[in-house]
């Protein structure tokens, strides 16, 4: 297992706001109206590159590209090597596994941003 280190030296990301309507626990809150009409009916121009991800409930990860290397992340910022969760380090494996795709996604929404 990894030590405890933070790639990013910050949280993986906060609290991440729900759209108008989902079902919301008592730590949770929705996001601006007018931002959910941009994920979910109409973006505002041809500038803007939405993704709108379902997030299910369980454990949070992520992944980081750092000077070329790809992290897998627990929500605090930590690998996840280093979790003493199993599901985290199976998401490493995972991660690790599938960096090529990643990669190549990366690289895929880099010519979008470059070329618009």
């Amino acid at each position: 297992m990894e030590e405890r280190r933070k790639p990013l030296g910050v949280k993986n990301y906060g609290h991440i706001a729900h759209l108008t309507g989902s079902r919301m626990g008592p730590g949770d809150h929705s996001c601006e109206l007018s931002q959910a009409r941009i994920a979910t009916l109409k973006a505002r121009d041809r500038h803007d590159h939405v993704i709108v991800q379902e997030k299910l409930d369980g454990t949070n990860v992520g992944v980081a590209r750092v000077d070329g290397f790809l992290y897998p992340l627990v929500r605090a910022g930590y690998v996840a090597d280093a979790s003493p969760f199993e599901q985290h380090w199976r998401f490493a494996q995972w991660v690790y596994a599938n960096q090529d795709r990643f990669l190549a996604v990366l690289e895929m929404e880099n010519d979008w941003l470059a070329n618009g």
